[in-house]
């Protein structure tokens, strides 16, 4: 009785270390798509939350404005510490423009409302602004 002689002999390991391997690979890519996605998630409600404070200041202003015919409660800053919009910071600024039509005169005023986290500053991963600009005219038709 002759032995023959084995010729793929370890060939199972090396296709199980292959598997391995492409499993944990394919687990990382998993961990890393859902790591994104949540990170994006929480930036969309930053943003969202930052347009709403804008928002926000720009009724405070309009209402200003309206009420007192002028700008002269401007630049505001409105700090939202006990609100729900905690760690936003909106800043007003107004200008008024005075308007002549035939014999009508009107004012135009430019509110703009630039909100900000006050916890992160500029070029971090927190940071996130946005600004609202509105145009009011006290012109009656």
């Amino acid at each position: 009785m002759t032995r023959q002689p084995r010729t793929q002999l370890g060939f199972s390991l090396v296709a199980a270390i292959f598997l391995l391997v492409v499993l944990a690979g394919l687990g990382i890519y998993m961990v890393t798509i859902s790591t994104v996605q949540q990170q994006t998630l929480s930036y969309t409600f930053l943003s969202a939350r930052a347009y709403q404070a804008a928002r926000s200041g720009i009724e405070w202003g309009t209402y200003r404005v309206i009420n007192d015919s002028d700008c002269s409660s401007f630049p505001h800053t409105i700090d939202f510490s006990d609100d729900s919009l905690t760690g936003f910071q909106t800043k007003l600024n107004c200008s008024v423009v005075e308007h002549q039509e035939k014999n009508h005169k009107f004012n135009i005023y430019n509110l703009i409302a630039t909100s900000e986290t006050d916890t992160a500053s500029f070029g971090t991963l927190d940071y996130v602004s946005r600004e609202i600009k509105v145009t009011i005219t006290d012109a009656v038709p």
